[in-house]
């Protein structure tokens, strides 16, 4: 259960927190490498697609190595890796100079998506855990309508916005993010939420202190003497 949350959390927040990198790329890039910067945006905005399946790997991989004495995630990685290199090729092969660099970063988009898929397959082997699209699909629904909101505002506006006006778009969005998660009561929202806040209570075991902190597990097994 706590996986399926934590897996539906991860798509969602990701989902709307890269979907408003996309549309604010250019302010960002500005902001950060100086105002006379006008490349490399689609670039960017390729691999801020990448974040959320990345993100996949990155919270389900501590999971899978704990549920087999088997590398699952350095198979998964080597076979990213190999669909990296033979898709690298193919954009050397294949793609005009004026596009390469675009070519690199789809190749890094598809090789994160295959990594995803694979340890989403990993879990579903081992722990029958699939992607919880029912818990997820609220809040990737109310991102992608925010996010549409946004972008229009965004072209009303101008598209050379600076930092001040680009927080004046993103705040609201982010607000109104929050506000509709909540009013859906999403279960992953309210299962934080109560984790966030929770206390110890009698129900729950206290950590051991003393020494029978110190027995350790092959000493309390069966013979042992």
């Amino acid at each position: 259960t706590h996986l399926r949350y934590l897996l539906a959390a991860v798509v969602a927040l990701s989902g709307f927190v890269c979907l408003q990198l996309v549309v604010f790329t250019d302010s960002l890039l500005r902001l950060w490498v100086g105002q006379q910067f006008g490349g490399g945006t689609t670039v960017t905005r390729i691999i801020i697609l990448a974040i959320p399946f990345y993100l996949i790997y990155c919270c389900l991989r501590g999971s899978v190595d704990a549920a087999s004495i088997t590398a699952y995630n350095t198979h998964n990685l080597l076979f990213s890796l190999g669909l990296f290199v033979v898709l690298l090729v193919a954009v050397v092969e294949l793609v005009t100079p004026a596009f390469t660099l675009e070519g690199v970063a789809v190749a890094l988009l598809l090789a994160c998506v295959f990594l995803a898929w694979l340890t989403l397959r990993s879990m579903r082997m081992l722990l029958g855990l699939t992607m919880p699209w029912r818990l997820a699909a609220p809040g990737l629904l109310a991102g992608a309508v925010i996010t549409g909101a946004t972008l229009l505002a965004w072209r009303l506006i101008g598209p050379k916005l600076d930092a001040f006006r680009s927080l004046l778009l993103v705040v609201p969005a982010s607000l109104a993010f929050a506000l509709v998660m909540k009013a859906t009561r999403s279960p992953w929202v309210t299962f934080f939420v109560n984790l966030a806040f929770r206390r110890n209570s009698p129900s729950q075991p206290e950590a051991l202190t003393g020494p029978a902190a110190e027995v350790t597990p092959f000493a309390i097994s069966e013979g042992s003497d």
